[in-house]
């Protein structure tokens, strides 16, 4: 690695305290150790939490915001470290007052609800349009739920999961 994982931390710090100075805001900033999930091991991840008060305007509706931060923060981190002569590809994770695991879980519990009526009714169900990152999470959560399987239907800003009974 061309730069120890310290070197890492300090300087995404650094630039996530620098955005939050431009815009006035004050926040606890923790950023994990880097972890590559990826089979081709192309890039890691770098988990970055945000906490304090008045941060609701960087969330905005559904996360958009947040999503557009995480993106914005994500390029600036690797311009940064393309400067550095940093070879390593990072991809940042933002959340920002535990916003993703409360989103998260009330997608979980919005799926769950739609499975009993799935299994109920013997009828499929489309949920709501949700982002790729959203349709993902509720995917991984029903995999193993007996009596249903899931799918993606329709296309971009529409593309929903559906809930459908599993074929005897």
């Amino acid at each position: 690695m061309a730069k120890k994982k310290n070197d890492l931390k300090e300087i995404t710090e650094s630039l996530i305290q620098d955005f939050l100075t431009q815009l006035g805001l004050d926040a606890e900033i923790k950023i994990g150790d880097p972890v590559n999930t990826t089979e081709s091991g192309d890039f890691s991840y770098l988990n970055v939490t945000l906490t304090g008060e008045n941060l609701g305007e960087l969330i905005g509706f559904r996360g958009n915001m947040l999503d557009s931060i995480q993106t914005i923060l994500g390029l600036v981190l690797t311009k940064t470290l393309s400067k550095e002569d940093v070879t390593e590809k990072y991809r940042i994770i933002l959340d920002i007052n535990d916003y993703r695991k409360q989103r998260a879980d009330y997608l979980v519990s919005y799926a769950l609800r739609a499975v009993n009526e799935v299994i109920s009714s013997g009828q499929p169900m489309e949920l709501s349009p949700m982002k790729p990152s959203e349709r993902r999470i509720l995917h991984m959560a029903l995999k193993e739920t007996e009596g249903i399987v899931t799918s993606s239907a329709g296309e971009g800003e529409n593309r929903r999961v559906v809930i459908s009974p599993k074929s005897k």
